[in-house]
């Protein structure tokens, strides 16, 4: 263990999270919620990416304190500040004057767990809750789901026990399993059934008891509708727990083949074949529609969304459109062959996200180098040496003409991917359209509180006519 003077802190352990280890963790806990567990379906979410169990952080913490330090709590209050990703390096931090626990990613603090009291409790090896079996999906909460009867629910433990001793054996050994199954049931509250589906855990608060309630029950205790907040109270045989969580934002949606419809020529487009970078959502779905419903023809590409591809290509296929499927890499550019398009849409990201002011900065702004300047000058090059004219779109951002604070790096490489488009703008068979775009509403800009957004259709239409003008 290595002691962090400057922080006054001990380096307890580390670990990566992968894939399995979610699944594992959901099997034990019952919260299957596919942003933990399903990375095609997360990729549409706020975070891009499959995000650690918050729950499974804390015990994991809880665990390795346990054997290494030797600490053990009446109370812990923990507070999820930011999502663990997985196969990212985590370290626990433990600070003995404050009694705290800190998980860190580099710089980075992403959850601080509090100890309070250290008395003796009582390991209770006896399952309190009834056993049910886990539920198929999450339960789906709608936009007002705060009016809904959510008063109570009934507690269960709706996981596979026998997987505790194997996950955490230093709690088990030390609280007993009916003490972490009533913990790891907030889990599955949360994740599953309040608010479900579209559920993000912030912060747990838990006492241990030695009691018998009847019934066993979770209540809301508050609502705050502005921001979709919830504020839980639940009540075992052996802990009460505090939670607090987040209705999640609902992921973007594009407009409906109906509704480009009414607002295009159904023959404009006839003369487009088009290559979408990033074709199966966002802006990339949307333009994608437009130029097929207009008489062009696309190939959309995906990295890993190939389900959402072949239903976008077969919705447009049923409205009469042209549609061709193409699995691409752009930032490994030995993956693919390109025909000859006559333009070139650049949609490929990261997930963006707010910067910290922390080295690993450094590391966001490679990332998204690699994307909008490597990638797209490579492609360019691959393209514009064909027969056809090509027309490229390559979407900017009006944050390079003010700047906030915590999206420096990404409007930095923006700004070099402008670059790259003035270098070949002079070229005689090449034209580019390069706009600054507001924000909008896509999978990127998905937030927890409610944001007004520009609206994609009316703003792309006239961006994707500019790029058929000659």
């Amino acid at each position: 263990m290595t002691n962090l003077s400057a922080l006054n802190s001990i380096h307890v352990a580390s670990r990566k999270f992968q894939l399995i280890d979610q699944l594992e963790f959901a099997r034990f806990s019952g919260d299957f919620n596919p942003i933990h567990v399903d990375p095609i379906y997360a990729r549409r979410s706020i975070f891009g990416e499959c995000i650690v169990h918050g729950v499974h952080g804390l015990l994991w913490a809880l665990n390795e304190l346990t054997e290494k330090i030797n600490v053990s709590c009446h109370t812990f209050k923990c507070d999820f500040l930011k999502p663990i990703s997985l196969d990212t390096k985590i370290d626990i931090y433990w600070n003995a004057e404050k009694r705290t626990v800190k998980l860190m990613c580099k710089q980075s603090i992403l959850t601080v767990i509090s100890i309070i009291g250290e008395s003796k409790i009582k390991k209770q090896d006896k399952l309190s809750l009834k056993k049910r079996l886990p539920f198929k999906s999450p339960k789906v909460m709608k936009a007002n789901w705060e009016k809904q009867d959510l008063s109570h629910v009934n507690l269960a433990y709706r996981g596979k026990l026998s997987l505790a001793k194997k996950l955490f054996p230093n709690i088990v050994e030390l609280y007993g399993v009916g003490n972490i199954a009533e913990i790891v049931v907030a889990t599955e509250i949360v994740g599953m059934e309040m608010p479900g589906l579209n559920s993000l855990f912030t912060s747990l608060k838990g006492t241990f008891v030695e009691s018998e309630v009847d019934p066993l029950q979770a209540k809301i205790v508050s609502v705050d509708e502005r921001f979709g907040l919830v504020n839980m109270h639940v009540r075992g045989l052996y802990t009460v727990l505090e939670i607090e969580a987040f209705f999640r934002s609902l992921p973007a949606v594009m407009s409906s083949l109906q509704e480009v419809e009414g607002s295009i020529n159904l023959t404009e487009f006839s003369s487009v074949n088009a290559l979408i970078i990033g074709g199966t959502r966002g802006l990339g779905e949307l333009t994608a529609k437009v130029i097929s419903l207009g008489g062009g023809r696309v190939t959309i590409t995906y990295n890993t969304g190939k389900d959402d591809a072949i239903a976008l290509q077969n919705e447009l296929i049923l409205a009469g459109g042209h549609c061709d499927i193409l699995k691409l890499n752009v930032t490994d550019d030995s993956s693919y062959t390109l025909d000859n398009f006559n333009q070139l849409y650049y949609f490929a990201t990261p997930k963006i996200r707010p910067e910290t002011g922390a080295k690993d900065d450094v590391d966001l702004y490679l990332k998204y180098q690699s994307f909008y300047v490597t990638a797209f000058e490579n492609l360019i090059k691959r393209l514009g040496g064909g027969i056809n004219k090509l027309n490229i779109f390559y979407p900017s951002t009006e944050f390079i003409d003010e700047t906030p604070l915590n999206f420096r790096m990404y409007s930095r490489a923006k700004a070099d991917g402008e670059a790259v488009c003035k270098r070949f703008e002079g070229l005689p068979k090449i034209k580019i359209v390069r706009p600054r775009l507001p924000r909008m509403k896509t999978d990127q800009t998905s937030g927890l509180a409610p944001e007004v957004l520009s609206d994609s259709l009316p703003i792309m239409i006239p961006l994707i006519r500019e790029m058929s003008f000659e």
